[in-house]
């Protein structure tokens, strides 16, 4: 049978030698071994080549335990690959790739994503909430974190685990009591300690602290992602970011917990129609690496609706805008009504508001201009205290009277300004009549 059987390219005599000078008695007597010496040969060429390999391997002081093992997979061999050759090649290649880093996509058991809130945070993978400078990213990642940690989002219901790394936020301020008032179980939420080197995505402390004993994370979040990039990592450099998402993505891959990376946005261009996306301060790669992207932003008819919309989700179709509000107590409360915003208006609406929000100088010149309307002539000393109570800083105030030409007066009593033109109104009246 096998001689009328179509033959395989054979191995060439080269290559089988250069194989049994190369490798130890465990390589040659395998499945890998017996394909080279039986692919594309008749029986006597077969038999030839498998002689020199078991020679070669008692050469190299193949053991009597390895020997014996052999013989049986031998006739094991002998019998299947007259019958079956392609199946017996099949597990020679399998054994050849098991030394290697590669592996037959065959062999990789499929299983369905899991997700700590489907579809915008995957587990086992990188999202990103972006969006404009205080529209509440925080608080959402908070209420994330808050909600893991008491079990709220675990599929069976017991309190997972949160790294929550920020330091952008006091965790005696801002963290504990918001978390608190969330209700969160903080034995499972874990902080760096402010006084240990800041950790980074690429380094290699981050693996080391998620296999610490009874603290396997379900979420790690960064806020914002451009505080744990490290010294050495240009953010807007692709490969700089690949090095260091890819990374990550090694750690919450072995862990299955989800990350969650804080990102800002660039400034809204006037008449802009692309994607959200490319708004992302820094490279690409940090959406590219992502598999689910999402905003969160403001409701153009309700201000103070916050509008969470996923823009991008590698795994199936982006998922429906949600829509919340906060209560004066940090608490997050979602609407149960449907939301048909996109991340492009909410961001667009977000960023109009931003640009048109009163700036630090034109606020302390307002505030200058009506505390010396209601007062036309006042100690400056009280002008910065009625200044400060109205959240103008003292530099500020002085760029501003600088800006407004205020007019200033010394006597005995302090320094006084005043505004441009007010000066003559309260110059003596025997002054007056004397210049005149």
């Amino acid at each position: 049978m096998e001689e009328t059987r179509p033959m395989h390219k054979k191995i060439p005599e080269e290559e089988f030698a250069a194989f049994l000078e190369a490798h130890p008695p465990k390589m040659l007597l395998s499945q890998v071994g017996y394909a080279y010496c039986a692919e594309g040969t008749h029986v006597a060429e077969r038999e030839a080549r498998l002689k020199r390999l078991e020679d070669a391997a008692r050469q190299k002081h193949a053991t009597q335990k390895e020997l014996e093992s052999w013989q049986g997979q031998r006739e094991f061999f002998d019998f299947n690959w007259d019958f079956n050759p392609d199946s017996v090649r099949n597990l020679a290649r399998r054994a050849a790739l098991a030394s290697s880093p590669l592996q037959i996509i065959a062999d990789v058991e499929p299983r369905v994503a899991e997700y700590l809130c489907e579809p915008y945070l995957p587990r086992g993978m990188i999202t990103i909430l972006a969006g404009v400078a205080g529209q509440g990213k925080t608080t959402l990642a908070l209420w994330l974190a808050s909600q893991v940690s008491n079990g709220s989002l675990m599929p069976d219901g017991e309190p997972g685990t949160v790294f929550y790394f920020t330091v952008e936020n006091d965790e005696s301020i801002v963290l504990r009591p918001r978390l608190e008032a969330m209700g969160a179980n903080l034995e499972k939420i874990v902080i760096q300690r402010s006084d240990t080197p800041q950790t980074t995505l690429a380094d290699p402390a981050l693996a080391e602290m998620t296999s610490l004993y009874g603290y396997k994370p379900d979420l790690i979040v960064f806020d914002p992602v451009q505080s744990y990039l490290g010294r050495k990592c240009d953010m807007n450099r692709t490969d700089d970011v690949r090095r260091v998402m890819d990374k990550l993505n090694k750690v919450v891959r072995s862990t299955n917990a989800a990350a969650l990376l804080i990102c800002h946005i660039r400034k809204v261009p006037m008449g802009f129609n692309g994607r959200p996306t490319d708004l992302i301060n820094g490279s690409s790669d940090f959406v590219n690496v992502a598999r689910s992207v999402c905003f969160l932003g403001r409701d153009p008819d309700h201000p103070d609706t916050c509008v969470v919309a996923q823009d991008k989700n590698s795994l199936g179709l982006p998922g429906a805008s949600l829509a919340f509000t906060i209560g004066s107590d940090g608490a997050l409360n979602w609407s149960d009504e449907d939301c048909d915003l996109n991340a492009q208006q909410i961001m667009t609406y977000s960023d109009e508001k931003r640009q048109h929000a009163e700036r630090p100088g034109e606020k302390a010149k307002r505030v200058l201009r009506e505390i010396l309307e209601e007062t036309p002539k006042m100690r400056s000393g009280d002008i910065l205290t009625a200044c400060a109570e109205q959240g103008v800083a003292r530099s500020a105030v002085y760029r501003a009277r600088t800006a407004l030409n205020l007019q200033e007066e010394r006597d005995g009593k302090g320094v006084f300004w005043s505004l441009p033109g007010e000066k003559d109104m309260f110059q003596n009246p025997m002054q007056e009549k004397n210049e005149i």
